[in-house]
């Protein structure tokens, strides 16, 4: 996992910041260069940080308070955290107590519905040039309940019975297939 460090050492790259290898200076560096977007152009700075459930907590807290400044009553920086299901787990814990309280707006994706990842895998097929049936009616249904409607989990099933039917030159994924792939 990566630490406030390795976070504001790319925060500093991206905004073409000259690294460094102490905190202190990284976050000096970063905050100086906000301070100025929200002085100079009136702008606010958006951090966005992907796969946060990644994120340990301390590294977590760190971020909170690296967002807890303020110019003249007003907030420089804005944090948008995006992450797997696990994320919303580790917002809930105690210990992230005032992360969570300083969360202005959630939202979280449901899976897919069984039509929705029927028409999820065959647009998917069609975008890779197949417009003939490759995976079985009950195999799609099938996925779908194994991946609970959740697209990456449905790639990779797809992705796995595709390997599959390769290595035994076959033109369709039936259910002895799947069967195989999800005991892999």
């Amino acid at each position: 996992t990566i630490g406030i460090r390795g976070i504001l050492n790319s925060i500093a790259i991206q905004l073409n910041l000259e690294g460094g290898y102490f905190k202190w200076q990284l976050l000096e560096k970063v905050k100086h260069f906000i301070e100025k977007n929200a002085h100079d152009f009136n702008k606010t700075t958006l951090l966005i940080i992907d796969e946060a459930q990644l994120l340990t907590t301390k590294t977590l807290e760190e971020l909170r308070l690296f967002t807890n400044f303020k110019i003249d009553s007003q907030t420089p920086l804005n944090l948008i955290l995006s992450g797997q299901s696990d994320f919303h787990k580790t917002i809930h814990l105690n210990s992230m107590k005032a992360l969570y309280q300083r969360i202005n707006f959630r939202y979280h994706l449901t899976g897919l519905d069984s039509s929705e990842a029927r028409s999820y895998i065959t647009h998917h097929l069609t975008v890779a040039g197949r417009t003939d049936e490759l995976f079985s009616d009950d195999v799609i249904s099938e996925i779908f309940q194994q991946a609970k409607g959740v697209p990456r989990v449905m790639n990779n099933l797809c992705y796995d019975c595709l390997m599959e039917i390769y290595q035994q030159n076959k033109n369709l994924v039936d259910m002895p297939t799947l069967e195989k792939v999800l005991l892999k």
